[in-house]
């Protein structure tokens, strides 16, 4: 069992532990809130873990991807491909009457011209299939670092159609400074764009690392506010247009059919079903197939999108470091959408980060000051252990992203430091223990009582013990005609040989008494053999004379010296 700390030990950790647990919690205040800063970062690799630990999800909507891949490219031929399959695509997909067709692919520049200088002829073809289906989402997409823009994409804003139609700014247009701003887009020509029912950006942009896992909803653009195509996908199929409320600290809610929860900036944190593949695909080759049966899209959302990896719409998410195709993305945030599961991180979960963390931190303090370390160390483990239970609990089951990195690192941090408080108090008590005992008992006792002072008390005891008296024969005749420097070299080297056999056999040095010592057994722990002990003691000190004399003569002291040992009484 281990022993109990003494208050000042007690003190030392708990202020220690309360001192580290507020540096990290100031540090957490200033840096933690940053949506792309470090904490956020940490946090957010934490959730890949959790995705991958909780599974595949099937996804809650019918939603189906048409897929450009490997096999359609080798069989109709190398990407882009002629307006003409496109329309083909698209009005097959049409014949099985759809909810929604959304498209991840942009059509920015003419294919060709017409003999009245207009449109060509298979830009006309494809304007028609759009029209033809009334529920196409043309996609389009945004630049958002001049550096990156070629000239045609810094036109006016009027080239996207429509932009956001329902806004609430609390706080006039202050909230719009934290949305993504872009500076150029790369939209649809214009006569595709008029055929649709609206058009959504494709831009699917990374976190600082590089993984995908939170999707913009709006980008402002000019005067406007434009939504992403999964959005606008999820807005034809609701039949309901989507209301941003943005106040003085940004977005603050997105409604639809429910509240859409996002940050600050308007970015959806994606509850991803599952790794590539996920969704039902189906190839564009299958679908340009004369005997395809298109039936398979009734009421279904459709993503027209690349997958093959020779053209690269690739990209990292929390289930995959490569190889995810950016149109399943789209996939997985309409299905969020529709379903009200998205993901939820909102600035109250902060809040929560930093409450457990304070919890763990006071349960880890508690342990170390009132309990032994391996009891600590379980402290700590089953408190981090709680931890990551409960973060993975509400993720899988609530779909709420609570920290866990932060609030374990902060137990880690607390233990850490309540841990080196308590072992510098306590080995700075253990060395002023063995510096006042070590002179007078045997090392074992010195390191027992070090360990548990507790052990001696102050106050008076009645035990059964033993002592012996030990003294040099005829010292004072021989002392007298001896120099000073010689009596004293002399009792250095009798008492010292004497003294180590004291400790020898296991007795407490008492004192010295002139030229002699007294010795005590059974003190200051009880000991059943104290009288054999002494005994034997003072047997040894009568046999140690001989040597000791050979060392008086080495040390040019009187030629030969005796002493008398007794142990006369036990008490």
């Amino acid at each position: 069992m281990a022993k109990p700390h003494s208050g000042k030990t007690r003190g030392a950790v708990v202020r220690t532990s309360a001192t580290a647990a507020l540096i990290l919690l100031a540090a957490f205040v200033i840096t933690g809130r940053n949506p792309d800063g470090f904490w956020a970062q940490v946090e957010m690799r934490a959730l890949d873990w959790r995705f991958v630990a909780r599974g595949v999800r099937e996804p809650v909507h019918p939603i189906t991807i048409v897929a450009i891949d490997q096999t359609s490219i080798h069989e109709i031929g190398r990407w882009p491909w002629d307006r003409s399959v496109h329309a083909a695509l698209i009005s097959s997909i049409a014949k099985g009457h759809p909810a929604v067709i959304g498209l991840d692919i942009v059509y920015n520049t003419r294919q060709g011209m017409g003999a009245d200088g207009g449109l060509s002829d298979v830009d006309k073809e494809l304007a028609a299939s759009i029209q033809t289906a009334t529920t196409v989402v043309p996609g389009y997409f945004f630049y958002l670092a001049p550096d990156d823009m070629p000239v045609r994409a810094a036109g006016p804003a009027s080239a996207v159609t429509p932009p956001l139609k329902k806004i609430r700014e609390d706080a006039g247009r202050a909230g719009r400074r934290f949305l993504p701003h872009a500076s150029g887009v790369e939209s649809n020509i214009a006569e595709i764009t008029a055929k649709g029912r609206g058009d959504g950006f494709f831009n699917v942009w990374p976190d600082r690392d590089g993984v995908v896992r939170r999707q913009p909803l709006f980008v402002a653009y000019g005067e406007e506010i434009y939504p992403s195509l999964s959005l606008r996908m999820a807005s034809v199929a609701a039949s309901r247009e989507p209301l941003l409320v943005l106040d003085e600290a940004g977005a603050s809610s997105v409604r639809l059919s429910e509240n859409v929860p996002v940050d600050e900036q308007g970015r959806l944190l994606v509850n991803f079903r599952g790794p590539a593949g996920s969704f039902p695909r189906i190839s564009a080759s299958d679908v340009l197939s004369p005997d395809f049966d298109a039936s398979v899209f009734k009421d279904r959302l459709v993503l027209v999108g690349v997958t093959a990896p020779s053209v690269g719409d690739l990209v990292p998410t929390p289930f995959a470091r490569a190889g995810y195709p950016g149109v399943e993305v789209h996939a997985n945030v309409l299905d969020n959408l529709l379903a009200g599961d998205a993901l939820e991180r909102s600035a109250a979960y902060y809040l929560i980060d930093m409450a457990v963390m304070l919890f763990g931190a006071a349960l880890v303090g508690l342990a170390l000051a009132y309990t032994g370390p391996w009891v600590s160390v379980g402290a700590l483990l089953a408190t981090m252990a709680g931890m990551f239970a409960a973060g993975f609990y509400a993720f899988a089951s609530g779909g709420v992203a609570v920290g866990v990195i932060f609030p374990m690192l902060g137990t880690v941090v607390v233990f850490v430091a309540g841990s080196t408080a308590r072992l510098v108090v306590e080995y700075g008590d253990r060395r002023r223990v063995k510096a006042a005992f070590e002179r007078y008992l045997p090392p074992a006792v010195v390191d027992r009582i070090a360990d548990d002072p507790s052990l001696v008390g102050l106050a008076g005891e009645r035990v059964n013990g033993s002592v012996l008296f030990c003294d040099i024969e005829q010292f004072t005749r021989v002392s007298a005609a001896l120099p000073a420097e010689s009596v004293v070299r002399m009792l250095n080297i009798i008492l010292s040989e004497l003294s180590e056999l004291v400790f020898r056999h296991g007795g407490m040095l008492d004192k010295y008494v002139g030229d002699g010592l007294v010795a005590v057994w059974g003190v200051p722990f009880a000991d059943d053999a104290h009288a054999a002990r002494a005994c034997r003691c003072a047997a040894a000190m009568n046999g140690r004379l001989e040597s000791v004399n050979r060392r008086l003569a080495d040390e040019d002291c009187p030629p030969r010296a005796s002493a008398s040992a007794s142990v006369p009484a036990s008490w």
